[in-house]
């Protein structure tokens, strides 16, 4: 953990809420894959603007911004290639880029189908991965475990976990 994620998921959460509400994506992946994605806001991975979830730009589009990025190699050591991320004018936008991204891309249809039937966060990660969101082989772990540590407004006065353990009060 490089940032703080309390921090990080409370000035997070209301864009990922919005573009929950707005595509139904849920807000629980959304901000796991953006927390693994800069280190809970250290930027670690951001090479575009408002970019916090590593979407990668197509050849030749306005605003992508230069970026060596890696894949697992044969023998598993990284081996780095030429890519570019898009770029967003605010997190507003960065959040609903990415539900945009999911919700636009037909190979991530049955993830969503999946998910909407079943309402399981943690299978539309594995699917997501599955359906190759991430290269990395430990991508679902790490997207799984990062949803669980997410606290959740239950809306009774009380913020817990995933799991419904109580986090914090919210007074």
């Amino acid at each position: 953990v490089e940032g703080d994620p309390q921090r990080f998921f409370e000035t997070a959460r209301p864009y990922a809420e919005a573009a929950e509400r707005e595509t139904g994506v849920p807000a629980a992946l959304s901000l796991a894959i953006a927390a693994n994605e800069t280190g809970y806001g250290q930027r670690r991975y951001m090479a575009g603007s408002n970019n916090y979830h590593g979407i990668q730009a197509r050849a030749g589009e306005a605003g992508a911004v230069p970026y060596k990025d890696w894949r697992p190699g044969a023998g598993g050591q990284q081996e780095f290639y030429d890519a570019a991320q898009r770029s967003f004018a605010d997190p507003a936008a960065g959040f609903r880029g990415f539900a945009d991204f999911l919700t636009s891309n037909p190979r991530y249809a049955p993830a969503l189908e999946r998910y909407r039937q079943s309402g399981d966060v943690n299978q539309l990660a594995a699917d997501v991965h599955k359906a190759g969101y991430a290269e990395d082989p430990a991508y679902t772990t790490k997207i799984q475990s990062i949803i669980k540590g997410i606290p959740v407004k239950t809306g009774v006065g009380e913020v817990t976990d995933t799991r419904g353990v109580p986090v914090a009060s919210s007074g």
